[in-house]
């Protein structure tokens, strides 16, 4: 679809309909057309900044959107949005949005982690000293944090004890999170390549593998992808894509 707009974010719902986040809003696409959403002075109140940098879907039919400025709820059924403002300043700028299995919706900001809770209709706040950027979630429903320069940290289902990993590289920025098929954990990095952890629960000997890390090229990561048929794992960078074979 050409434009103007700068794309930021992309996601498939439960219905099969695609989401697009872009700097001017998001918008919708059905298969036939495509739905703009945004604030401006005809429809405000939309969105808190037509920024959109990440969405999720709930397992209430509800997409949650975050901005440069905040999150929106919009409820499909009721066609309505709600806008919420986390309280610390820095955790305004939504890095991410994750929804666990068990159908929290948790976003990652500047100021560290924060989970909705939907009896207070609000969200709990875990300060971390970094930025999270990424979540990810095993069989075992760890949640697994990724964060600018503070490293890998994995939130204990039954303990709620937050476990950090050993320092992976020199910067030490766990951004994408991908957990395979196999149950392994993949961490994209900046500068330094992929790290794999084959047994990611056992922080004190996860099993890691670095790949590509000395390399001048492809060892910045934006997003890493299981291919479901070859079960091989795809890298988005700065230089294009990468393929990772399971066992090279």
């Amino acid at each position: 679809v050409a434009g103007i707009e700068e794309t930021r974010s992309l996601m498939f719902d439960h219905y099969g309909v695609m989401w697009v986040g872009t700097d001017q809003g998001f918008r919708s696409f059905d298969g036939y057309h495509f739905r703009t959403y945004r604030s401006d002075a005809y429809s405000p109140g939309i969105l808190p900044n037509n920024y959109v940098r990440t969405m999720t879907e709930d397992q209430h039919d509800r997409l949650w959107i975050g901005t440069r400025d905040g999150l929106a709820c919009y409820n499909r059924r009721k066609g309505t949005f709600k806008t919420y403002h986390l309280r610390n300043e820095r955790a305004r700028l939504i890095n991410t949005l994750f929804t666990a299995s068990d159908g929290t919706v948790w976003a990652g900001t500047n100021a560290g982690a924060s989970r909705y809770d939907a009896e207070k209709d609000d969200f709990i706040d875990i300060d971390l000293p970094n930025a999270v950027i990424a979540f990810a979630e095993d069989s075992h429903h760890h949640l697994y944090i990724g964060t600018w320069e503070g490293g890998l940290i994995r939130l204990d289902k039954q303990s709620g004890k937050m476990v950090h990993y050993a320092r992976m590289n020199e910067r030490n920025t766990a951004s994408p999170l991908l957990i395979d098929s196999r149950g392994r954990l993949w961490v994209g990095t900046w500068e330094h390549g992929i790290v794999r952890l084959d047994h990611p629960e056992n922080e004190a000997d996860p099993g890691m593998h670095k790949i590509n890390e000395g390399r001048r090229d492809f060892r910045t990561f934006h997003r890493l992808v299981e291919d479901s048929l070859s079960h091989a794992v795809w890298g988005c960078c700065i230089e294009g894509l990468t393929r990772v074979d399971f066992d090279n």
